[in-house]
């Protein structure tokens, strides 16, 4: 009656999965932000010059 033991790694700890799922929505929250920073950078003819002065573009 001891069938639970086949499947161990079929679920793990909830915790951990949760941490390690807000870790990744975080990364990737992040790197669209960036990604749309970086656009709107290039898209910008002078950012070369700019882009030195005030590297974080608005502040939370």
């Amino acid at each position: 009656m001891r069938k639970r033991r086949l499947s161990p790694n079929n679920s793990p700890k909830p915790q951990r999965r949760r941490n390690l799922r807000r870790y990744l929505t975080k990364r990737h929250l992040k790197l669209k932000h960036r990604q749309r920073e970086v656009r709107r950078l290039l898209e910008e003819p002078m950012s070369s010059d700019k882009d030195e002065q005030n590297e974080p573009p608005q502040t939370p």
